[in-house]
């Protein structure tokens, strides 16, 4: 793998597949055509802002078949089913490049979340950053009776006018210190934006979670279950370039470390 990509599973942590019917092609971008019966949603190209670099480069097209059995366009890349467990520290860096699509006024999922396995009894994603047009939040979910329903929501961070074509560096820390509560601190741009403690996940024990990066259409193509809205034809294709992303759980590693790390690729 290209290390200039910044992709890498670090100690022993599950690796990584193509999701959402996109295929994994090692070179050469997204050319809209049909590989293997999939769609080609993922793909490595040239940093636009650093010829001598490269990013992955995520994306979801109004036009393209749904995401077999999941309603929506999806390009991403799962990070095993289990990878964060309680009572351990995790560190996890990346950074997120969009398109502009503030023309919009639908809702994506862009750059990363970190997810529950079980979809339906637990609040999903638990974190996640949500795109709405020209405007971002990033979110903590927080179930009190394992009802996803009555999910609450915190919002730890929201930009109501982030830039397009520009690299954001994310750091994000965090750890699950019982069943129902855990703390976590997000950097953005080497800047503290969240530094949050209490209850995350579900009240029964997050059990496990793992990380989710690319992008996809939160709401589906004509509303769907999330509560996204229907497409918004404003824009018809989103795109996310990605960098990392980077995972630790060794509590030697520090957040400054690895948004060192992000420097370099």
């Amino acid at each position: 793998m290209d290390q200039r990509l910044g992709f890498v599973a670090q100690v022993g942590l599950p690796g990584y597949q193509s999701y959402g019917g996109g295929a994994l092609v090692s070179a050469g971008g997204i050319n809209g055509t049909s590989v293997g019966g999939s769609i080609v949603r993922v793909g490595i190209g040239a940093d636009p802002l650093d010829a001598t670099k490269k990013a992955w480069i995520m994306r979801a097209n109004y036009g393209d078949p749904d995401t077999a059995g999941t309603g929506s366009k999806r390009s991403e890349f799962t990070f095993g089913s289990s990878t964060f467990v309680m009572g351990k520290r995790y560190v996890i860096g990346l950074k997120t490049n969009f398109t502009d699509w503030s023309a919009s006024q639908d809702q994506q999922v862009a750059g990363f979340q970190i997810h529950n396995p079980d979809t339906n009894s637990l609040p999903n994603p638990w974190l996640a950053l949500f795109v709405t047009g020209g405007s971002y939040t990033l979110n903590l979910q927080y179930s009190p009776d394992i009802n996803p329903a009555h999910a609450v929501n915190t919002a730890l961070l929201t930009d109501p006018a982030w830039t397009p074509n520009a690299w954001y560096k994310w750091v994000i820390e965090f750890a699950f210190t019982d069943g129902a509560n855990g703390w976590i601190n997000v950097w953005r741009n080497n800047i503290q934006v969240a530094n949050y403690s209490g209850p995350m996940g579900a009240v029964d024990g997050l059990r496990t979670s793992y990380l989710k990066a690319g992008v996809y259409h939160w709401g589906g193509q004509s509303g769907g279950w999330s509560g996204g809205g229907p497409w918004d034809m404003a824009v018809q294709t989103r795109q996310v370039l990605l960098k990392g992303p980077y995972v630790f759980n060794d509590d030697s590693i520090s957040a400054g470390f690895v948004s060192s790390l992000l420097d370099t690729v």
